[in-house]
């Protein structure tokens, strides 16, 4: 039973690693801005939470502006 479990195991590794040779190489610009949008999502997403929790008015204010400059840096990519 264990050497079956070890083949499948070997078969879906081999698999997986055709998958990554027939995916699409992204260029040096490409993946730069993947992650470009990937940290400003991020970030996006930590403004709400702050701003889910936040009190003071003046804090909540500083960060919906913090979050409509994020959002319209998304927009631009």
């Amino acid at each position: 039973m264990a050497r079956g479990f070890d083949s499948k195991g070997a078969a879906e590794y081999a698999h997986s690693r055709e998958e990554r040779r027939k995916a699409p190489r992204l260029d040096a610009d490409e993946m730069a801005l993947r992650k470009k949008r990937e940290e400003l999502e991020l970030t996006r997403t930590n403004i709400r939470h702050q701003l889910e929790t936040a009190t003071n008015e003046n804090r909540r204010a500083q960060l919906k502006a913090a979050l409509a400059h994020i959002e319209g840096e998304i927009a631009k990519l």
